[in-house]
Formats: C-alpha cells, sequence, structure tokens
C-alpha cells in the first residue's frame, strides 16, 4: 500500500508518500511561520492548509497512485473555527503560555480535583478558557476548538473529529470529556470534536478529492498526534524501548503494560489498545541547537557542533539550563528561563556550545528517571528527528542516560508511524518491524559516566535553586520589557 502522510511540524509542514516497504516514493516540504512575542506562539492555520495542499500536489504529481491518507501534528495546539471549519484566529501553539492563570484557576477547581492531569497552560480546556477570557468574541463566534489535526481532518473530511489519544490533551477520561469540570467554567461540551479510537477511517469529501485532482477516491485514517506517532515509527515496542524523538521539542515515549502510580502527574499515561504509551514532551530539542547555532555560529554550521567532542563542559562544572520556552515535563514551569551557571574566565565559545549539547541529554535523563522511578525500565532509546543527525549528541545522550542508543535510519520517524497506525488499521496482517532500520549504535562511555552522574545532580540543584528567582523575574520590569521585544 502507498500512504500520503501529511505531517505538520513546529518549523514547517511535509507530505511523504510511503510505500509498503516503508521506504520514500515522493517528498515535499515547506516552511511556515511563528509568531513569537513572551508569552505569545502563534501560527497561522490558514498558512498549513495552504502550504499542506502545494506539499500535497506535489508528491502526487511525482506519484498519483496512492492507497490511504492520514496526517499528523503537534497536540496542545488550539484553533478556534466556526461552522464551516474556517479559523478564527491565530491558532495558539502547545508553547503558547498566556493560560497561566487560566491553569491555575482550574486546579483550585472541585471539579478539577482527582484528574489524573497537571493544569498547564500548554493543554487545552486552559487555553479555552484563555479565549473565553480575553477574546470573548472569538468566544462567542467559535463552533468547534480543534487541534490541527482535527483542522486538517475537517478540511479533508468535512468531519469534527479528534483521535483518541490527541483528544486527552483535553482532560478526558475513558474517552469521555470531563463533564463537570466544563460545566464549572462555562464551555459547553459541544464546542468540543468527536472522539473516535486511532483507526478510524474517513471517507474524503469531493471537494477535497476534487481540489488535490485524485485519481481515485481513497479512505483517510485516523491516526494521532506527532510524538505518538513517532514512538510506532522507530520501535518494535517490545518491553523496555523507548522513542526518543528529538525534532524541535524532545519527546520520549516508551509502551508498556505498566501503569503509572496512582499520584503520578509529572509525566502522561494513555491507554492505546491493551497498553500504555507513558513519557512525555519539553518545551525544546532540536530548537536547542537551532537557537544556539544562530547565537554562537552561522545557522548551517552543524559540522562545527561535531568538533566540540573534547570539550566536556560538565566536567569543568559549566552547565546550561536549556528551558528558554519555560518547561513542559516533568517539570510543567512556565516561569523557568535558561541560563549558564558555573562560568569562569578560562571557558570559551566551544565549551558553552557544548554545556547546551549536555543539556538535551539532561532533560532527556529527567524524563527517564521519571519513568523508571514508576517501575517501568528502559533498556535502550531509539532516537530520530533532526537531534539524531548530530552523532556528537547520540553520544552524549547514551553517556548521561547510562543506555545504548540506536540511531535509526529513517529520521522522518513521525510520518513512519503515522504510516504503520493507519496501515494497521486497513491491513491486520501487516508487520512493521521490516520498517525499522537501524544506523549506529552508540554505547555509554563508562569513563564520562560518574562526570555526568554528579553534572545531572548539579543541573537538578541549579533548576530548583532559580525556582524563586524566576518567579520574581516573571513579575519584574525586566520581564515587562522583554515583552516588548517581538522574538
Amino acid at each position: 500500500m502507498n500512504g500520503l502522510i501529511l505531517n505538520l511540524g513546529f518549523k514547517g509542514i511535509r507530505a511523504i508518500i510511503f510505500d509498503s516497504k516503508g521506504k520514500t516514493i515522493s517528498a515535499s516540504h515547506r516552511k511556515v511561520n511563528t509568531y513569537l512575542n513572551k508569552d505569545l506562539v502563534e501560527q497561522n492555520p490558514n498558512e498549513w492548509w495552504y502550504e499542506g495542499l502545494i506539499c500535497i500536489k506535489e508528491v502526487l504529481n511525482q506519484q498519483p497512485d496512492i492507497d490511504f491518507i492520514t496526517v499528523t501534528a503537534s497536540s496542545g495546539c488550539l484553533v478556534p473555527v466556526d461552522k464551516n471549519g474556517a479559523r478564527l484566529t491565530r491558532a495558539l501553539m502547545v508553547a503558547d503560555k498566556r493560560a497561566k492563570n487560566e491553569a491555575e484557576y482550574i486546579g483550585k477547581l472541585k471539579s478539577f480535583q482527582g484528574l489524573p492531569y497537571r493544569p498547564d497552560p500548554t493543554l487545552m480546556i486552559p487555553k479555552i478558557l484563555w479565549i473565553k477570557n480575553n477574546l470573548p468574541e472569538v468566544f462567542e463566534k467559535t463552533n468547534k476548538f480543534l487541534s490541527p489535526n482535527d483542522f486538517f481532518i475537517f478540511k479533508m473530511t468535512k468531519k469534527f473529529v479528534i483521535d483518541e489519544l490527541n483528544a486527552t490533551k483535553y482532560f478526558t477520561i475513558n474517552n469521555k470529556y470531563p463533564d463537570e469540570l466544563l460545566k464549572e467554567i462555562g464551555i459547553e461540551k459541544d464546542l468540543l470534536p468527536g472522539i473516535k479510537p486511532v483507526g478510524t477511517v474517513l471517507k474524503l469529501s469531493d471537494h477535497f478529492v476534487s481540489e488535490i485532482d485524485l485519481k481515485k477516491k481513497v479512505p483517510l485514517v485516523l491516526t494521532t498526534y506527532d510524538a505518538i506517532c513517532a514512538l510506532f515509527g522507530v520501535c518494535t515496542n517490545e518491553d523496555g524501548e523507548a522513542c526518543d524523538m528529538s525534532g524541535t521539542v524532545t519527546s520520549m515515549r516508551i509502551l508498556t503494560d505498566k501503569n503509572l502510580k496512582d499520584n503520578e502527574t509529572r509525566i502522561f499515561s494513555q491507554k492505546f489498545n491493551d497498553k500504555n504509551i507513558i513519557g512525555g514532551s519539553n518545551n525544546l530539542g532540536g530548537g536547542l541547537i537551532e537557537w544556539l547555532l544562530h547565537t554562537f555560529y552561522a545557522e548551517d554550521e552543524y559540522h562545527e557542533l561535531e568538533t566540540l567532542k573534547t570539550h566536556l563542559s560538565a566536567k569543568t562544572g559549566l552547565l546550561f539550563l536549556p528551558y528558554l520556552l519555560g518547561e513542559r515535563a516533568p517539570l510543567w514551569d512556565s516561569k523557568i528561563r535558561g541560563a549558564f551557571l558555573g562560568i569562569e574566565r578560562f571557558h570559551t565559545k566551544q565549551d558553552m556550545a557544548r554545556a547546551v549539547l549536555e543539556s538535551a541529554a539532561f532533560v532527556l535523563r529527567h524524563l527517564l528517571e521519571i519513568i523508571e522511578e514508576n517501575d517501568i525500565p528502559v533498556s535502550k532509546i531509539y532516537a530520530s528527528g533532526g537531534l539524531s543527525k548530530i552523532d556528537l549528541v547520540n553520544q552524549i545522550k547514551a553517556d548521561v542516560t547510562g543506555k545504548d542508543v540506536f540511531k535509526v535510519k529513517e529520521t522522518e520517524a513521525t510520518s513512519v508511524g503515522a504510516y504503520i497506525l493507519a496501515r494497521k488499521a486497513l491491513d491486520k496482517d501487516f508487520d512493521p518491524k521490516e520498517f525499522i532500520e537501524i544506523e549506529k549504535v552508540y554505547k555509554p562511555d563508562e569513563s564520562n559516566k560518574e562526570i555526568y552522574a554528579k553534572a545531572y545532580e548539579l543541573f537538578k540543584i541549579a533548576y530548583n535553586g532559580l525556582r524563586d528567582f524566576h518567579k520574581k523575574r516573571e513579575d519584574s520590569l525586566i520581564a515587562s520589557e522583554i515583552s516588548k521585544r517581538n522574538l
């Protein structure tokens, strides 16, 4: 089966057609713009659709014979639309933190107590409440509050639906919205899309089929958001295998029979078939490297990073806190920010750059630590995404975590995973193991183990020590000046 996957990332949108063996037949990519200003992080859904259509048409021009379509994108991004599916404002992206007060308010409500979630501005219900409180004219006109997946699905099928895993970002329990909470904050359940299982088959609209000049009608198969798709795109899903998908953000997930502890809310647990998907995503992974290159190097000098092998910054006491946009899992702290710590006169640009790379491994270890504290062992890590292209980063992750890191050959793991999930829904006998090809294995360097263990403890101490500073900074004149800068 040839499958067309539309994949929206933070930096751009791509369409890829894979054949039955997981080989790329055709691919197209277009950039999308992001609007940043302090807590505001927005994108234009109309731009997604315009650029996405171009990508779809380009890949179909190369390979018009496809058997299904599916869509994957980031979760936690809110798109208010009218009854015709037209966007009413720009999308509030997952890293948008303007709903901090709404999240804090929700967390104190009686109807929220007992839900296995943290009230965080990156999630959907706080964002909806923020729109209600701050953009009442948009709230009044809204027919549905959608995720990017749902927005694309409506454009293709004219159906307002959401997959069961994406829906958890609306605080769902057993695939049902939290009725009491919604009632208490004055949000009608009808404003949310209908929840459907992953693998649901939908019919493409005649308008969309005509718009992309599709030669035959094919089904649209409901898959899910990018971090979950990546898990199925890199792992054989045997016990102990974790997926490290590092695009703009880093997502860590593992498939397991085990449950989280009853009071565990630092990471997510999502029921999928007879298993649990455990893990979480931070705010920056590959985005750290983009910032590093933009700030310290020419933006295309990725090769310069490989020269940092001899600059073991942790050994000299130099650390970097990578929380440039605050942090999601497992800290859930929207006020913390980045910092270099322990800078001495002898430190160079190369030392600071190496500290940034090491910080990406420390946040990965933090996620793994939370997973393993719940008696869910992790034996190996499968690395994919743009950050996995840097050999040194993979080696540092192996050294810091003490786990073997397996770099998969196909870095478009999210799209591969979306193909696998859709193909399984259409072909129950499909075995995806042949799709996963390992390019290189990185073994932990035992000589660095103790160095990084001590540095990791300092890393956690540094975060806790700066929490009070960043809370006060949030309310200071410094922060108000920052808000004037359009980053």
